[in-house]
């Protein structure tokens, strides 16, 4: 290392307390891959370390310099303690966990002296074990800082850009010293954590940049550091106290009226110069009716008019029946719907989504369907589910509740986004004049939409008949729908007028004829309170109309209308869940359920609004804002636009295997009941027979925070372990979730000694305890896969890998469940001092099974990772044998036989994969692939062709066609399936490397050299780019500019093998020549 002299470029700040064996490699890691240049300084502080650290530190005298505490400062007050001592003129603060790679300090400090307004640059942290993303940057996620991209590949475009963001690590964090100590350095105040974040967003606050250096890069063993956990909650407590509301709708910081952050650099497209993904505009067909009197209708134009006032929309709408005449009046607020009435989008298109009844899962011509249909009963039809599962790559729902409904029968939540609905607030509002009504009674309920049992109208009637009489200056209007078209024959109509005419009802206007649209408004405004006691709801959008029009509303709680009513701004009247009917022929995802408003706080909510009248409106006067600030049709085009952008952004659709449906309700009492507590934390699931004075022990100890679920009576024997398990996890409140099995006994105090683990370190996934007459001791036991009868999940983890494997039915699912989280670099352990009793008896065969296929598999993993692939084919062969319909087993040993050139045998393996899911277009992309390597061009050609025609928007299918096309001597065919798959993905690098090398040999090598070479600036160390380019320049005899691509990537690696090859392959060139 450089010694210490007077004009220093950059301090860098380490500071330790034990772990020395880290700091070794740290010390070691600067000294090695550290240029000269710029000139540095290195600041150990050492915080009273009682490990080998002084030691090792002493060794290295003369090359650092050394502060010793007495005490353990804690990582800011240490930092600021090496930045009163620094003199360069920039600060780098450094874990003593990293291992910096070579150049990582030039790259930060020459970014940092491209621009004055830089403040603070943060590198790329890869984890050594794995090589993948660790950090990246730091956005705002689900209202606490986290760092996007993780476990990302490490030569990924989207981390492989120099970009802006308001937060980076101080893991290695580059800081101006006079902007540190404008801002007085890290705050003190926070304890091992959060304090980098609050000092980048501080340096936003004053106008600095805060930017990302791809370039920088190095390796961090994450959370390494003694105590990093132990302050976690107070430290996010202050953070939130600090800066909340300081972000917008994006999670970005607002500063002053400045953008919140400059615009990022994006590379450019390819074929030729698309726009860039987040800039070009959305096209799509929409699917449904616009200009008829129904829900739908309304909502199909109202989104459809918001998103056309964005320019970022090009859309085509085709009506459900063609030519169907128009019953709303066509005002100039319609006209952009009605001039794109029937006329879809030319050539590509993003999406084409579908809102009508009946629903249509069919593929369309072109683009990802979407599909929104609102349901009301709890579990969506049985017949919707594999089509969903197969064709559907995304689905909108109006609401959480409907989201649910969706989730619990089944379909993979990341399929499922919630766009909500509004209203127009320019025509909705309160103060409008009110519409004239027969009536001369001066206060008037209001219920809108039709009259079935569904949206509660007969309880409705029930109770106004039992409230009022006709001597009450009351009346009910009653805004009937639908009557003599989607509702015909299915209405109260006949109810209401019996009571109209009954001497002892209070008074009823019955209101059956189309309003007019400009009517709607003037309508509630009329009226002084809506009442909608519904048993089921899609969103309740006659409900958003009144309160954005100032009326108070009386409105069922537990279900759709939960989204935007409250205590606050409505009336709520409690509900259960109470199962419901449908006819033979009409299947269910499981069972029903509809809710069933409380007859008596229906009546007391009614009367006291009528009492109580300047309270209500007071409720009212709360809905309207409440309204107007989050539930506007612009408010509902900015979710379909975050949900667009999350399904362009997504690399596949998400068809997967055909899910099993949810648990019926009979196995699971607790989902009757209509809202369950808030207060839920843990979810506690007994498998199996379990001593009943065991649970009621724990349910007892753990008091209200937990809720029991029973998979041992009453489950349906259809439906595998995995499957029951899954559909719960699904549907869970709480945080955690906690597993009994057969014959295990523990008390209270050791599940929540199990869920202590889990809420102070958020990076263990899943907890056992010890098994009573195992070795004893203090402290945790890391595992690879957890085999404990009681074991404690983290429920945010195991959202991580798609909850539990539908295909197991032993407890091996757990199992299982341990081994993945295992591998996406969760911690599984096992808590020493935490003791449960009894065992599981003699396993069945299938759970025998199920286990070996998961050890095997494991063992296949860990022999490929040492290289043996002999002994990790024979593994993974013996987990396949085990567990025949076990999916990532067949991938992986499918894998390993195409790379070890055993191609025929991996399409025996693939075949089986198709067979278990027709409907995959992975499957059948797998398959062609391994077809293709075979050299089976024909089938290769079909099979692949048949992915594509189950997913269009498939970019790796594209790809591969276009390869084989090329191969095969068909140019057009190729560049065809290139030019398809660049419009979905321009930043795919398979589409640039492939299309340059395309343009290359097809007699354009000068925009193939151009392509691959802006593709290699961005990504130096992508051998396979670098070897393509190197191929082009010598095949068209620029020998000289081949020589200085390799010189350039030596410069980054001396040892870069495809730079030594290809510099000897020039020499080669020159002798010849």
């Amino acid at each position: 290392m450089p010694t210490v002299t007077v004009a220093l470029r950059v301090s860098i700040a380490i500071p330790v307390y034990n772990k020395a064996e880290f700091t070794e490699a740290c010390l070691y890691g600067v000294a090695e891959n550290t240029d000269d240049d710029p000139s540095y300084e290195v600041i150990v502080i050492d915080n009273a370390s009682t490990d080998w650290t002084k030691y090792l530190l002493h060794a290295f005298e003369g090359d650092i310099r050394v502060e010793h505490n007495d005490e353990n400062k804690g990582f800011a007050r240490a930092n600021n303690q090496a930045a009163a001592m620094a003199s360069g003129d920039y600060l780098l603060f450094l874990n003593n966990d990293t291992v910096p790679q070579p150049g990582w300090l030039r790259e930060m400090v020459g970014l940092a002296d491209s621009d004055p307004s830089i403040g603070i640059v943060g590198s790329k942290l890869l984890y050594p074990e794995t090589g993948k993303i660790q950090h990246a940057g730091i956005e705002l996620i689900n209202g606490v800082p986290d760092h996007i991209h993780r476990e990302a590949a490490a030569d990924d475009l989207r981390v492989n850009a120099v970009r802006d963001f308001d937060m980076v690590t101080g893991a290695c964090m580059l800081v101006r010293r006079g902007l540190f100590a404008e801002l007085q350095g890290f705050d003190e105040d926070f304890l091992n954590g959060v304090e980098d974040v609050d000092l980048c967003l501080r340096a936003r606050e004053k106008g600095w940049r805060v930017v990302y250096c791809p370039t920088s890069v190095v390796e961090r063993h994450e959370g390494s550091s003694e105590g990093r956990y132990d302050h976690v909650c107070e430290n996010l407590q202050r953070f939130v106290d600090r800066w909340e509301g300081r972000f917008d709708a994006e999670g970005r910081l607002m500063v002053g009226d400045k953008e919140a952050l400059p615009a990022t650099r994006k590379m450019r497209g390819v074929i030729p110069e698309p726009m860039a993904v987040e800039s070009r505009p959305f096209r799509g067909n929409w699917e449904g009716a616009f200009l008829v009197y129904s829900s739908l209708s309304t909502v199909n134009r109202e989104l459809v008019l918001a998103l056309l006032r964005s320019e970022k929309f090009e859309l085509g709408l085709l009506q459900a029946e063609p030519g169907e005449p128009a019953e709303v009046a066509i005002t100039s607020r319609l006209y952009p719907v009605a001039e794109r009435l029937d006329k879809a989008l030319d050539g590509e298109v993003d999406f084409h989504l579908r809102h009508h009844w009946p629903p249509d899962f069919s593929r369309p011509p072109a683009g990802k369907l979407i599909l929104v249909q609102p349901w009301e009963f709890g579990r969506i039809p049985s017949e919707w589910v594999e089509p969903i599962q197969q064709n559907v790559d995304q689905v909108w729902a109006y609401t959480s509740y409907v989201r649910d409904c969706y989730i619990a029968s089944g379909i993979d939540p990341n399929l499922v986004e919630v766009v909500r609905l509004g209203v127009d607030p320019e025509r909705f509002q309160p103060g409008l004049s009110g519409l004239h009504l027969p009536t001369e009674k001066t206060f008037k309920f209001l219920f809108v939409g039709g009259t079935l049992e569904r949206k509660g109208i007969d309880c409705l009637l029930k109770a106004y008949r039992e409230v009022f009489t006709p001597e009450d200056d009351v009346c009910l209007v009653i805004k009937d729908m639908g009557t003599r078209t989607f509702y015909e024959n299915q209405t109260a109509g006949e109810q209401i007028r019996t009571l109209q005419n009954d001497p002892d009802c209070a008074d009823i206007l019955y209101l059956t004829e189309d309003l007019p649209e400009a009517d709607i408004p003037s309508l509630y405004s009329a009226c002084d309170c809506l009442v909608h006691p519904y048993r089921g709801e899609g969103f309740g959008l006659p409900v958003a109309e009144a309160m954005a029009c100032g009326l108070p509303v009386v409105v069922t709680a537990g279900g759709a209308c939960d989204d935007f009513c409250n205590e606050d701004t409505a009336y709520l009247v409690s509900a259960r869940r109470v199962p419901v009917r449908f006819p033979d022929e009409m299947k269910l995802a499981g069972d029903p359920w509809v809710l069933e408003p409380n007859p008596d706080e229906l009546k007391a909510r009614l009367r006291t609004v009528f009492e109580r009248r300047e309270e209500a409106q007071q409720r009212g006067k709360a809905a309207a804002e409440h309204i107007a600030a989050h539930f506007t049709w612009q408010d509902a085009a900015e979710d379909a636009r975050a949900a667009l952008t999350k399904l362009r952004q997504a690399t596949s659709s998400t068809t997967k295997p055909v899910v099993a449906p949810a648990l019926q309700i009979g196995a699971m009492q607790q989902l009757a009941s209509p809202v369950q507590a808030p207060s839920v934390e843990i979810t506690l699931v007994v498998l199996g027979d379990v001593a009943e004075e065991t649970i009621d022990e724990v349910m007892a100890g753990l008091g209200d925070g937990v809720v029991r679920f029973d998979l041992r009576d009453g489950a349906d024997a259809a439906l595998s372990l995995g499957g029951q398990l899954e559909a719960l996890r699904q549907r869970m409140e709480g945080k955690y979730l906690v597993c009994i099995g057969q014959g295990q006994t523990i008390d209270a105090e050791g599940i929540a000694q199990l869920i202590e683990h889990l809420r102070l370190q958020n990076n263990i996934a899943a907890v056992q305890p010890s098994l009573l007459g195992e070795a004893k001791g203090v402290g945790l036991v890391e595992l690879e896969i957890a085999e404990g009868g009681v074991i404690a999940f983290r429920g945010q983890a195991l959202e991580t890998i798609g909850g539990f494997d539908h295909s197991f039915h032993s407890p091996a699912v757990l199992c299982e469940a341990t081994r993945q989280l295992g591998r996406h670099g969760e911690r599984v352990v096992q808590v020493l001092e935490c003791v449960s009793v009894g065992g599981q008896g003699p396993l069945d065969q299938v759970h025998q099974d199920e286990l070996k296929a998961i050890y095997a598999l494991a063992e296949g993993d860990r022999m490929r990772s040492l290289g043996d692939d002999e002994a990790a084919l024979s593994a993974y062969r013996d987990s396949v044998a085990a567990k025949g319909d076990f999916v990532e087993s067949i991938v992986v040993l499918s894998a390993l036989l195409m790379e070890s050139g055993q191609s025929v045998d991996a399409i025996e393996h693939l075949e089986r994969l198709v067979q278990m899911d027709e409907g995959s277009f992975r499957a059948h992309n797998y398959l062609g692939l391994a077809h293709y390597q075979a050299g089976q061009i024909a089938a290769a050609r079909s099979t692949m062709k048949k992915a594509l025609a189950l997913n269009s928007s498939w970019v790796e299918t594209l790809i591969n066609l276009a390869v084989l096309e090329w191969e095969q001597g068909e140019p057009s065919e190729a560049v065809d399936y290139l030019e398809k798959a660049a419009k979905l993905e321009p930043d795919n690098r398979d589409v640039i490397v492939n299309t340059g090398v395309m343009y290359a040999q097809s007699g354009n090598p000068a925009a193939g050299i151009a392509l691959l070479r802006e593709y290699l600036d961005l990504n130096p160390r992508d051998q396979g780019a670098a070897s393509s380019l190197a191929d082009v320049l010598i095949e068209n005899g620029e020998l000289q500019a081949a020589r200085e691509l390799a010189e350039r990537l030596l410069a980054h690696d001396p040892q870069y093998p495809v730079a030594h090859a290809m510099l000897e392959r020039i020499r080669g060139q020159e002798e010849q020549e």
